[in-house]
């Protein structure tokens, strides 16, 4: 974070100063830990579910804190005078973190090219694998891990620097208005819409209405920005709708419409091989490029895509494109692929998971795993609401008609997959449910043979990845 003086936080934030001097300058950055506090930071309290940061105050004091954004003053607080320089107080620090981001990103980043992403999932691929290509062509500057919500990405924001060329931050979203936030505080040059699926349908509802929170990122696109949208999305002529008419509009799939179209694929054997075709809206083609991606799934493909038509956008070299995706590596969780020493693959994508991501997510790994004995390992999809028991059911209707050899249950919706799967007529010698997480670790290490390949996805609540470090912890992988 660049200086920025103890007035400019008042304003920007509509705070009212308590103590200290208005051309005072906090210099040293912002943090809402106060674990990570380092002399000449900015302490902003953060009150959350487990913790509130204005318990923190005074030891962020001791610990070299000079500038302190409250929603509220503590009673014990210890001042020293002679070492802070401004006390603001505001009505609720989440917001002030946003306000004061949003400021900060008008006045700085001006020659900075800034990529939002928004949609029901590949939102954190698809931004990594923009980053490392834009990364090949200049100083590039991406939201860390998954900071992607109303603390999270204003966060990111403070990171940026007019030294910056390119910026590609993430949102996420689980009801309405929510992208709409962060989308007015980073004002995207790019836009970009990943996909939409049935997600957080507890608090965003119909398909339409996500549809709607997703589109929300277009409301703050710079004037002549560029749109970005999945031209095999059920939703793609919705969401063209919303687009400014001053924007650009750029698509990315399998479709031979798409601006960046994805031909050649090949998922078996690995690595995941295809061509990107860029054309122009008569079709005519402007460039093509082979790419190899070390990641499995038609998905991770069209993530590459989206990545890809940034890029193009910003007319970046088309050897970047190539040289990064080869040398991708997924984050943590999402289709990450383990070999192990006696021959035995595990995927695991339990970062996260919806109706739609579950049903792309599989269908990917059973294409590229043909010459093995394929085992899925499922959990709860979370936060479905009054369409979860359905939609678990359905799902076992869908995957009993995939050529997978097994299929392991758990969660309590997941019943209800289990039940859907055999109401389907699968057979139960191929179909397992476990009640408890005991249950499910002894089903598993009894599967952990050389022919098999196992794949992991459930809701981030559902923490399948304990099993997978338990198989890490017992079995040796090779590098």
């Amino acid at each position: 974070m660049l200086p920025i003086t103890i007035s400019e936080i008042v304003r920007s934030t509509e705070g009212t100063l308590v103590v200290g001097d208005p051309q005072g300058i906090a210099s040293n950055g912002l943090s809402i830990n106060s674990k990570n506090i380092q002399p000449g930071v900015i302490f902003l309290a953060i009150r959350g579910e487990k913790f509130d940061g204005h318990n923190f105050v005074n030891e962020c004091l001791a610990n070299g804190a000079d500038t302190l954004i409250l929603s509220k003053t503590p009673q014990n607080l210890n001042i020293n005078l002679f070492n802070l320089k401004g006390v603001v107080q505001v009505k609720d620090t989440r917001r002030a973190l946003g306000d004061l981001a949003k400021y900060y990103r008008h006045k700085h980043g001006k020659g900075t090219r800034v990529v939002g992403i928004s949609g029901s999932s590949g939102k954190t691929s698809v931004k990594e694998m923009t980053a490392q290509i834009l990364a090949l062509a200049g100083k590039t500057l991406s939201s860390p891990g998954n900071f992607n919500n109303e603390i999270g990405c204003p966060l990111a924001v403070l990171n940026l620097t007019d030294e910056h060329q390119y910026a590609v931050f993430e949102f996420g979203s689980s009801a309405l208005g929510e992208v709409r936030r962060l989308a007015e505080i980073v004002r995207p040059d790019i836009a970009v819409v990943t996909n939409i699926f049935l997600e957080h349908t507890e608090t965003f509802g119909t398909i339409d209405q996500i549809a709607e929170g997703e589109s929300e990122i277009f409301s703050a696109l710079a004037a002549n920005g560029t749109a970005i949208l999945p031209r095999d999305d059920a939703q793609f002529n919705f969401l063209k709708s919303k687009v400014p008419s001053s924007a650009k509009i750029t698509s990315f799939g399998f479709s031979d419409n798409a601006s960046v179209r994805i031909t050649h694929f090949s998922a078996w054997p690995g690595p995941t091989k295809f061509r990107i075709v860029h054309q122009d809206d008569s079709g005519a083609v402007l460039s093509q490029i082979d790419c190899t991606l070390p990641v499995i799934g038609r998905v991770n493909a069209l993530n590459a895509a989206a990545a890809c038509a940034v890029a193009f956008s910003l007319d970046v070299d088309p050897r970047h494109i190539q040289k990064a995706l080869a040398e991708y590596r997924p984050p943590g969780m999402r289709f990450q692929t383990l070999h192990f020493d006696n021959g035995l693959i595990v995927v695991n994508d339990s970062y996260n998971a919806n109706p739609g991501s579950m049903r792309a997510a599989i269908d990917g790994f059973v294409e590229s795993y043909p010459d093995r004995r394929r085992i899925l390992v499922l959990g709860d999809m979370l936060e479905l609401g009054e369409i979860s028991r359905r939609e678990h059911y359905e799902l076992g209707k869908y995957v009993s008609q995939k050529p997978v050899d097994k299929i392991i249950l758990y969660g309590s919706q997941s019943k209800l997959t289990f039940e859907g799967a055999k109401d389907s007529l699968m057979s139960e010698d191929n179909l397992s449910y476990c009640a408890t997480e005991d249950v499910l670790v002894s089903e598993v290490e009894s599967l952990l043979s050389p022919e098999n390949v196992i794949f992991f996805k459930a809701s981030r609540g559902m923490h399948l990845e304990k099993v997978v470090q338990g198989i890490l912890e017992k079995h040796a992988t090779i590098a």
